[in-house]
């Protein structure tokens, strides 16, 4: 069951994105400039720090290909490891899709919709980086990319799961 303080947030959520999501929903698809994102949540139980938990953003950069996999996946980690620092997304494997996902944790406890929202905007334009060079560009270059607002670029499931097709506002 999701907790006070995510159901706060999922509303303000839809609020700023001017569309309706039900509270209630424990799992949230949305879809930013064709990258699919996942809004989750974990209780404090399972996180151990923080009095609310934690919002998980879970980007799904896509397959990684199966020419050059060694050298991609060595530009992944390459990448990775300039990308350190609190609230900085880090880079995870599906192994049944063969994925690569890039993943962020906000703390919940206070969590503002405009930090998450630039985050998602972030991820997003990695994923989108990835799947045009699968940073096969980035010898040398590893600063993380810019801010871009998304709020008018979301696609939002038309059910409270997600599991339906998605609508663009």
């Amino acid at each position: 069951m999701a907790n006070a303080e995510y159901k706060k947030f999922i509303k303000a959520l839809g609020k700023k994105t001017i569309t309706l999501i039900d509270p209630e929903v424990e799992v949230l698809g949305i879809q930013v400039e064709g990258v699919d994102i996942t809004i989750s949540h974990r209780d404090a139980v399972e996180e151990g720090g923080s009095d609310q938990g934690v919002v998980i953003l879970a980007c799904d950069m896509g397959e990684v290909p199966q020419e050059n996999r060694c050298t991609i996946l060595e530009k992944v980690l390459e990448v990775g490891m300039h990308m350190t620092g609190l609230l900085l997304p880090y880079f995870g494997f599906e192994p049944q899709s063969q994925h690569l996902l890039l993943i962020s944790v906000l703390p919940m406890n206070g969590i503002d919709v405009e930090l998450a929202l630039d985050m998602i905007s972030k991820l997003v334009l990695v994923a989108k980086d990835w799947q045009e060079t699968h940073f096969l560009d980035k010898i040398g270059d590893t600063e993380f990319v810019p801010s871009n607002p998304v709020k008018d670029n979301i696609v939002l499931p038309v059910s409270a799961t997600g599991a339906s097709r998605p609508v663009r506002r």
